[in-house]
Order: structure tokens, then sequence, then C-alpha cells
């Protein structure tokens, strides 16, 4: 019983942190290519390059804290601030 309690607060925990990288990804896409479309392709393949496929993430994928921490990173490295 103890150990189903813990799976679901495991659960509870990912399921409220659910969307963060898309979340980031999407920030730094905004803030970096300034609403131009032509950019938006190139940003991505450095993303890639960088360890970060943003294609793979949706709005329920379950968020792995060093992923967060690799784009925040990389924001920086860019010049922004995302967390």
């Amino acid at each position: 019983m103890r150990g189903l309690r813990r799976v679901r607060a495991v659960s509870a925990r990912l399921t409220k942190m659910a969307g963060k990288v898309k979340s980031l990804i999407e920030q730094l896409i905004e803030l970096r290519t300034r609403g131009e479309h032509g950019l938006v392709a190139p940003l991505k393949i450095k993303l890639i390059m960088k360890g970060v496929d943003p294609d793979i993430y949706d709005a329920n994928s379950p968020d792995n804290p060093v992923v967060i921490q690799r784009i925040i990173t990389i924001a920086k490295e860019m010049g922004y601030d995302l967390g």
C-alpha cells in the first residue's frame, strides 16, 4: 500500500510539472526570433545540436529537470534569462 502512495505522489509531481520544457522552448523561440518565422528552423537545429529536440516535447510531456536546466543554460548562452 505504501508503494502505491509513493507512485501516486511521484505521478502527481510529474503531472504538475508537465509542459514546462515545451513552455521554455516556446519562450526561447519567441525571444530569439522576435516573430520572424524564417529564424525558427535554424534555432530548432541549434537546439538539437545542443542536445534538446524541441519537436519531441508537447504540453503533456513529463519534464526532466536535466532538460529544463539545459534549456535555461542554452538561453543564457544566447543572452536570455528564462529562469
